[in-house]
């Protein structure tokens, strides 16, 4: 299994799956996120910054990977109000 620890790892395993050259399924399997700190700086960031192609890419993380906590769905939050603000 290989470790996503970046932003840019998960950008470019989004662009697979979008190019339907890897299923979810063998992303699970093959992958695995164990420090989710660079996900909650790069949401922080993307909230700062007003950058929803980053947020969109960091849910999908969240989402695929099943990542959810408390925390996670406070930034969500924040990053909704921010996206009704736009």
């Amino acid at each position: 299994m290989e470790k996503i620890n970046d932003f840019n790892e998960a950008k470019n395993l989004l662009e697979k799956y979008l190019d339907k050259k890897i299923s979810i399924n063998k992303l699970k399997k093959n992958y695995f996120i164990d420090d989710i700190k660079f996900i909650k700086e790069e949401l922080e960031k993307a909230y700062l910054f007003k950058d929803k192609t980053k947020s969109d890419i960091l849910f999908w993380l969240i989402f695929t990977f099943d990542l959810y906590s408390e925390e996670f769905i406070n930034i969500l939050c924040k990053i909704s109000r921010m996206a009704l603000e736009t």
